[in-house]
């Protein structure tokens, strides 16, 4: 059900047919075909609100206290004139889990996302899966040679390998001299890794620093598949004062990268201030009110004891100095809830508290814990089980069913830099047109050797490497050990005979 204060429409679905009716209350209620109700993809659902002004709502879950969203949406800019010289570093999930249709869009964003760039404009790419490849030793103008470089590179990687995404942090968050244009670093990726904590730790501290040193750098995160670890990039995408966007396979190409390219974009209003009209507020989520850029709207989460008495206002800062926005209030039916803005808030706060788990916070696995219980959502902690209380005949005879899951969709099957949809994997397709024209298949230089580390860095796919190899090494070690036993066994019978 769509509140008509907060989303007015045309709506639309990416990934599913929808239904869109009115109810007597002007309410939007948006449901799924019936034909299209298999859950093997996201649900996004999206409409237009940008006007010439900036607009702030105040949305309020009961007349008295509960749960509060705060909405400033942006005002309707030409993001091409208002930007000047920006650095691109482009990084794109080359690894297993990427086969397929994933990595071929991944793919032709990046090369749509490159085709975009402005002569003005500087950039480099990177590719990741064991090992981080980066195209030039520090970013280059976005010439016609250079861009045609990158766009080989793109299309000669291949899926394989497990996911080292800190490594292509490091890479991409490296050094640079004072005095360019503010660096902005895209993430292609579907955020299958194991090493979550330490990515958005090491986001907030690269661009702490760059702030520090009094530059600016932003980290966004585009996630590519059916289903990409949205929680993963989101938290990527808010340390590192940038945003994120899901790219599927049922999108148009063009829209998808003007949607990325829209994240690269100025901010409307900075040190934003709320004065909450007298309304006594709490658990702020995020804590601290982030800027309003003209890609996506300002949202915070919150709790209230006691509604505004008054007018709230934003005051911020603008293009042309201090400025000052009314807040609306939207108004609530008598006996009406919006009971949903207190699960938007659990789930704001819950990835919040999950950065405090990975600084080493005493109080956040509980906190989230209870979160997750009371909201009924899924976390690292709590989860959900399905009981089944038919009941089951007295007869001994067994039947062994297999229940089908519902694999993830794959609507696009791969798809080439051309945007052309096939069925086997893209990659490889271009490794056999190379060896069918008599030219042998380039060869992977090896990997250089691990560093040791503390922790397992990489996603399943490198699990799934080490349990193909033969269990030789195994064998030998419980042999050895057999052995010993047995001398050890042979031994204690000689001390008891003598």
């Amino acid at each position: 059900m769509a509140d008509p204060a907060l989303a007015e429409g045309p709506f639309e679905s990416v990934n599913h047919e929808i239904l869109v009716t009115k109810d007597p209350k002007g309410r939007s209620a948006v449901t799924l075909a019936q034909k299209d109700r298999i859950a093997n993809r996201d649900f996004v659902l999206r409409f237009r609100v940008a006007e010439a002004q900036p607009r702030a709502q105040l949305l309020l879950s009961s007349a008295e206290d509960g749960y509060f969203s705060l909405v400033v949406d942006p005002p309707d800019v030409d993001l091409a004139e208002e930007l000047g010289p920006r650095e691109l570093i482009l990084v794109v999930d080359v690894s297993g889990s990427m086969k397929g249709a994933p990595l071929a869009l991944a793919k032709r964003a990046a090369a749509l996302t490159l085709a975009a760039l402005r002569p003005t404009d500087r950039f480099d790419v990177l590719t990741f899966s064991g090992r981080t490849i980066r195209l030039f030793p520090a970013p280059r103008p976005a010439t016609r040679a250079n861009v045609d470089a990158a766009l080989e590179m793109i299309d000669r990687a291949a899926a394989g390998g497990g996911t080292m995404m800190l490594d292509a942090l490091a890479e991409a968050f490296g050094a640079r001299p004072a005095g360019l244009a503010q660096r902005s670093v895209l993430f292609f990726t579907d955020g299958f890794v194991s090493v979550e904590d330490e990515l958005v730790k090491t986001t907030r501290d690269f661009v702490t620093s760059e702030r520090e040193a009094g530059r600016k750098a932003r980290v966004f995160g585009v996630g590519v598949g059916p289903a990409p670890n949205r929680a993963l990039l989101e938290a990527v995408s808010r340390e590192g004062d940038g945003a994120f966007e899901v790219l599927y396979a049922r999108d148009d190409p063009e829209r998808a990268v003007a949607a990325v390219l829209g994240l690269i974009d100025r901010a409307i209003l900075t040190d934003v201030v709320v004065d909450w009209g007298g309304a006594s507020v709490s658990e702020l989520a995020p804590s601290r009110v982030p800027d309003l850029f003209a890609s996506h709207p300002l949202v915070v989460h919150g709790r209230f004891a006691r509604p505004p008495s008054r007018a709230p206002v934003i005051r911020a800062q603008g293009a042309a100095g201090p400025i000052e926005i009314p807040v609306v209030v939207a108004p609530l039916a008598k006996g009406d809830r919006r009971d949903v803005l207190g699960v938007l808030w659990a789930r704001a706060r819950i990835g919040e508290l999950e950065l405090e788990l990975a600084t080493g916070s005493a109080t956040a696995k509980e906190t989230i814990t209870q979160l997750g219980a009371t909201f009924h959502l899924l976390t690292r902690f709590t989860s959900f089980v399905a009981i089944d209380a038919s009941q089951r005949a007295a007869d001994p005879a067994r039947l062994r069913l297999l229940q089908p899951a519902e694999a993830l969709d794959d609507a696009a099957g791969g798809m080439s830099l051309s945007g052309a949809a096939k069925k086997k994997d893209v990659d490889q397709e271009h490794v056999d047109g190379r060896a069918s024209e008599g030219q042998a298949a380039p060869a992977s230089p090896a990997p250089p050797p691990a560093a040791p580390s503390a922790y397992r860095r990489g996603c399943a796919c490198s699990l799934a490497a080490d349990l193909d190899a033969p269990p030789l090494g195994w064998l030998g070690l419980l042999t050895a050990a057999l052995c010993a036993h047995r001398r050890h066994r042979r031994r204690l019978r000689a001390i008891r005979r003598h």
